[in-house]
């Protein structure tokens, strides 16, 4: 399967406008990245089966995601 490199910009458009982003890893797991506010703040978070995480920044979370290799995202 072909690699693809993940579209920052693109994914904080649609997850600010309240769209979650769905990205496939190379062995078929899929994540979820989302965005919600908290207290007035933005929090991004990914989910991974019934793992959430959640981070302060999208840095931070394409940092967390960033050494996996994705095959599909879907907007």
């Amino acid at each position: 399967m072909n690699k693809v490199i993940l579209n920052e910009q693109k994914i904080i458009d649609n997850i600010t406008e309240g769209y979650p982003v769905t990205v496939t890893r190379e062995d078929g797991f899929k994540y979820i990245i989302s965005m919600e506010r908290k207290r007035g703040e933005e929090v991004y978070s990914y989910q991974f089966g019934r793992i959430k995480r959640e981070f302060d920044s999208f840095d931070s979370l394409e940092n967390a995601l960033s050494s996996y290799e994705f095959t599909e995202v879907i907007f």
